[in-house]
């Protein structure tokens, strides 16, 4: 019997070796004091690349890169997958002065760059989800230094934010509002009272201040609400299986994963972060194409955050002049959430193909 276990124990991982992995390149970003793996994958033929930055603070691009309904763009695209500082696979021994903003933005330059240099490829897209997208506009931005902004965006044709952040703490904000209004209504309707009572008490010994685990903690009550995904079958589904893939077939070692999220969790501080204010850098200074993809039903980042946002990005910077209002589109998606690639995978992607064919050099 045992016997037949290890059989079955190397034939499974055998398989998922062979499943996992379909990374054509593994490349190595190194800083002072870490090592961040990048994933390229896809169609090695592609002419289009996209840069995926992950979400988090603190997940993997290897785990965006194993969902099915991302992995679709790897037929006509080739698609670069990074582990951010404390994230997914990265090592090293960064200090805590490492956990600010401005350096995740040069490290994403740092990627640009190696991209760029080993491929050259003839166009390139920036992708970031949730956090990704905020730390991508940072980079676009550069702090407001004007020629280092100008520069990093001669890099790519367009900007693809999907399901954006641009403002942490209204992010937070208003998503407590939205759980505590939420809890109320379902112990005023005897739903779950004693859970939701809990979560009340929660959020009132905290007083709107969240600390490392926290804001995870945050998050776990808005998907409870409904505000994460839509396609909460799919989404149990595609944690399911890429726990499987972490555990028996990931590059990088499990431990390390999870030294990564305690270390993001305690040293990066974004709590105030914001790039919508006005006597500061802000996305008024991203002046390349930029798609805003939002769900309606997203209680992260709300659709009323996401319309401001769009307003503020079609206003014309100071001694800019910008192009066609049309290159600065937003799509909403109905009965989506937080996840627009699980919640509407189909048009999502053809929204970022008809994105893409619009802005590409011909």
């Amino acid at each position: 019997m045992l016997k037949k276990l290890s059989l079955l124990l190397i034939a499974v991982l055998l398989f998922l070796s062979c499943t996992a992995e379909q990374t054509d390149e593994v490349l190595y970003l190194k800083t002072d004091n870490s090592y961040h793996p990048i994933y390229v994958r896809g169609n090695p033929d592609a002419e289009t690349y996209i840069m995926w930055v992950h979400g988090g603070p603190g997940s993997s691009g290897l785990y965006y890169g194993d969902i099915e309904e991302v992995g679709v763009l790897h037929d006509n695209y080739r698609v670069i997958y990074w582990d951010q500082l404390s994230s997914g696979g990265t090592v090293g021994n960064p200090s805590s002065d490492d956990f600010k903003v401005d350096e995740f933005a040069s490290h994403l330059d740092g990627v640009t760059k190696i991209i760029k240099n080993r491929y050259n490829p003839k166009q390139i897209y920036l992708l970031g989800h949730s956090w990704g997208g905020f730390l991508s506009a940072s980079y676009l931005i550069a702090g407001g230094d004007e020629s280092l902004s100008e520069e990093r965006q001669s890099y790519y044709n367009g900007f693809i934010n999907l399901n954006a952040i641009m403002d942490v703490q209204d992010t937070l904000t208003n998503g407590v509002t939205y759980v505590k209004d939420f809890a109320r209504k379902s112990i005023d309707d005897k739903v779950d009272v004693k859970k939701w009572e809990k979560t009340l008490k929660w959020y009132n010994e905290r007083n709107g201040v969240f600390r490392g685990q926290d804001v995870t903690t945050h998050y776990e009550y808005i998907d409870d609400a409904g505000g994460m995904v839509v396609q909460k079958e799919r989404r149990d589904q595609v944690t399911s299986e890429l726990t499987i893939k972490m555990v028996f077939g990931s590059p990088f070692e499990f431990y390390s994963y999870y030294d990564n999220q305690r270390a993001i969790r305690t040293y990066l501080d974004i709590e105030d972060a914001s790039l919508v204010r006005e006597n500061e850098p802000n996305i008024r200074a991203i002046t390349i194409p930029t798609l805003l993809m939002a769900g309606e039903d997203d209680k992260i980042a709300f659709m009323k955050d996401t319309e401001r946002w769009h307003r503020m990005l079609l206003e014309s910077a100071p001694n800019v002049s910008k192009a066609n209002p049309e290159n600065f589109p937003l799509i909403k998606y109905n009965n989506a959430a937080h996840a627009i690639f699980l919640d509407a995978k189909d048009k999502y992607i053809q929204d970022i193909h008809d994105f893409i064919n619009k802005h590409n050099r011909h």
